[in-house]
């Protein structure tokens, strides 16, 4: 499985800032310093700063899949969704908000942006990574526009080896975490792929076709 480890840290630590914040204002009244158990990570939720943003990009059936999965995980928080069609996104937008505003215990929640166009999403500073399940023929496109982007990338299986390694190339050198559930199975006593001959083909430099990064 083509993967790199290791989802980036956040640089700025809101709890700490936001905690700090609120007791230099609060205290210059002689108020207690009293900050929502949510906000610190306690009460069996996690806080915003320690959360993983997360946008999504194509929105069918392996992408709703990826989404779910992301959905359930008290770390992660989705604030975005991609899809050209307008039902699929609107309709994982409201499902999205309903989940948190379920989770969270309100009437409504506003959180979740959708998009047309996977490039607003991927400019986003406040997104920290993406699952990228379109097309097979956009794949490649949204990948290398999100590892530019500098986001983690959790995709579908991108059809061609000569396009999974471009863009798995891309993402080593950002130091890009990735993951293209692209299986490969290697002997080593033969020194070749078992279940790929595309890949074996490409251990030899001269067969390698040409690309720009």
């Amino acid at each position: 499985m083509v993967q790199y480890s290791s989802m980036k840290n956040k640089i700025i630590d809101r709890r700490v800032f936001l905690k700090g914040a609120a007791g230099a204002v609060l205290g210059g009244v002689g108020l207690p310093d009293v900050v929502p158990s949510a906000a610190l990570g306690k009460a069996g939720s996690v806080a915003p700063s320690s959360r993983i943003t997360v946008g999504c990009i194509g929105l069918g059936n392996q992408g709703s899949g990826l989404m779910r999965g992301f959905l359930g995980k008290p770390d992660v928080q989705i604030v975005a969704v991609c899809d050209v069609h307008s039902t699929k996104r609107e309709g994982t937008r409201e499902a999205v908000e309903k989940h948190y505003a379920e989770r969270q215990g309100k009437g409504a929640y506003k959180g979740c942006s959708a998009y047309n166009d996977f490039r607003d999403l991927v400019c986003r500073p406040d997104i920290d990574a993406v699952t990228v399940a379109p097309p097979d023929h956009w794949h490649v496109l949204i990948s290398l526009a999100a590892a530019r982007a500098g986001k983690d990338i959790r995709g579908q299986t991108i059809s061609g080896i000569d396009a999974a390694v471009r863009v798995d190339t891309v993402c080593h050198l950002s130091d890009i975490a990735t993951q293209l559930e692209l299986r490969l199975t290697w002997d080593p006593k033969h020194e070749r792929f078992t279940n790929n001959d595309t890949a074996n083909r490409l251990l030899v430099r001269a067969m390698r076709s040409p690309w720009h990064l």
